[in-house]
Order: C-alpha cells, then sequence, then structure tokens
C-alpha cells in the first residue's frame, strides 16, 4: 500500500496581472487584474495491490485553490462586453479504479477492470446579458467498466473484450443535465502459419445513445486486418500487407461538457485504407 501527496503553485501570466486595458474593440474590452493570486494544485493518491490474487486499486483525489477564470460583465448602454480574469474556488475532482488479472492454466487469462470518476468544474459566465457575471457549476460523473477474456494457444493467440462508459453531466446555474452510454464489444486473434506466414485480425463493434443521440447514428465496426511473411536468412525480411476499416465504418467524435456548455465534434474519416511495406533487419 502507497499513499503520496503532490502540490505545486503557478503564477499568474503576466498579461494577466497588467493594468492595460485593450479597447480597441468596443465591443469586446479586454483587461488584466494585478489582483490575481497565484494558483495551487494538490493531488492525494493511495494505491493498493496484492500481486498474490491479481488485485490492486487506486483513489485519487485533487483539486485547485484560486483557479483562474475569466469574468464577462455587460454593458447595458454600448451592448458591448468586458472580460478581466479572477480567481475562483470550488474546482475538484476523484476518481477510483479496481484492476483484476489471473491466469487460467497457462492457456487463458482474464482481465477485468472498473473505474468511477467525479469532477466540479467553476467558471463565471454571462449568457442573459446581465451586468455581472454568474457563477456556472457542472458536476461530471463517470462509470466504465472493461472486461477481457484471453486464449494463448501455441499457435497464435485470441481476445475478446467488452467495454461500458457512462457519463452525466449537471450544470447547477441552468438547471440541465445530459448523458451519454457508450458500448463497445471487440474480437482480437492472430494465427502463426507454417513457412513464416502470420496472420492478424481484429474487429469492433461500438455504439452509444443518451442526450441528443439518435439511435443507430453513431453505430460501427471497424474491421481490420493484415497479413506478413517472414523470409530470408534468420527471418530478417518481412513482407507485410495491411487493410484497416475494410468496412469503411469508422466514425471519430468527441464529446465534452464544461461549465459554458456541451460540445460535440465529427471529424472526417479518409475511409477504407491498405498499405504494403517491406522491413529489413540488418541487426538480429
Amino acid at each position: 500500500m502507497q499513499l503520496s501527496y503532490e502540490g505545486d503553485t503557478k503564477q499568474p501570466g503576466l498579461t494577466e496581472l497588467l493594468t492595460l486595458t485593450d479597447n480597441s474593440d468596443p465591443l469586446n474590452i479586454t483587461r488584466g487584474n494585478p489582483s490575481l493570486r497565484p494558483s495551487y494544485n494538490q493531488r492525494v493518491r493511495l494505491e493498493a495491490r496484492d500481486t498474490k490474487i491479481g488485485l490492486n486499486g487506486d483513489m485519487t483525489w485533487a483539486n485547485t485553490v484560486n483557479s483562474v477564470t475569466r469574468a464577462v460583465t455587460y454593458n447595458t448602454q454600448t451592448g458591448g462586453i468586458e472580460s478581466y480574469p479572477v480567481n475562483v474556488n470550488g474546482n475538484w475532482n476523484a476518481r477510483a479504479t479496481v484492476r483484476y488479472q489471473k491466469r487460467i492454466k497457462r492457456r487463458f487469462s482474464v482481465t477485468a477492470r472498473t473505474g468511477a470518476s467525479f469532477s466540479q468544474n467553476v467558471s463565471l459566465i454571462n449568457e442573459g446579458q446581465q451586468e455581472m457575471p454568474e457563477r456556472s457549476t457542472t458536476h461530471n460523473t463517470t462509470l466504465n467498466a472493461n472486461l477481457r477474456f484471453g486464449y494463448q494457444p501455441q499457435w497464435g493467440g485470441f481476445d475478446l473484450t467488452g467495454d461500458w462508459r457512462f457519463r452525466h453531466s449537471t450544470n447547477l446555474l441552468r438547471e440541465t443535465g445530459d448523458y451519454t452510454r457508450d458500448y463497445r464489444l471487440g474480437v482480437n486473434a492472430y494465427a502463426d502459419l507454417p513457412g513464416g506466414i502470420q496472420l492478424r485480425s481484429d474487429v469492433d463493434y461500438s455504439f452509444r445513445n443518451g442526450t441528443n443521440i439518435t439511435p443507430g447514428e453513431d453505430d460501427q465496426v471497424v474491421w481490420n486486418a493484415s497479413l506478413s511473411w517472414r523470409f530470408l536468412k534468420q527471418k530478417k525480411a518481412e513482407l507485410s500487407f495491411y487493410w484497416a476499416d475494410i468496412l469503411s465504418q469508422k466514425k471519430n467524435f468527441t464529446r465534452s461538457v464544461s461549465s459554458s456548455g456541451l460540445s460535440e465534434r465529427h471529424t472526417q474519416q479518409i475511409g477504407s485504407w491498405f498499405m504494403l511495406s517491406f522491413k529489413y533487419r540488418f541487426n538480429t
């Protein structure tokens, strides 16, 4: 068992401390704040493990004193805004993870992991055109679990995995919330064939549901495969063929929630592609 504590301090930036006011844009005035205080980050971590039964876990708590955020005030006469950096308190997070790993009769293995995390993020926002900003607090809760079964025969290997993740966010100022559930099932296998040939393939099926998510819209099956051949003396040369996203279904998207709102970004993928490569090792 191990218990540790870490702490560090960070000084405000020079531009944040200057009393200069930038009014080049009358509708978006920015200024510094010479009264800013240094921020202090601290972390406490507890870790425990039992190698005999293959069980280990850890817990972490962290918070920031005097975090720096930008306050926005609204000028009712001009319709413009003025922003400046200020110190806020209340940002903290905690998480815990438990892992288990066991090998059964040399050929089989099982790995399990489960975890949870919670965070509180504080900022000052002004969306309703008030004269002074409001304190916005967001709570983020995450639960996750992973399970993997493995089989390692003499001719290769086979893995079956499953992942589940639940995320829930609540904003106390707007009294709004959202959630997302992600699921993934995967199969990974390889076989060593005679003549220095190796065949690999992996398939992942993933889907999700939650707030503002259309059922089935983000379902995807990602299938990759490769074939390699090692030849010449001492197997120094390798010729391989790799085919990625054979079904051309891979999608790339990220969802994040902060004290200022929810955002989701989708990035276009190039689709299915393949690569033929040759490798030669000069040193054995």
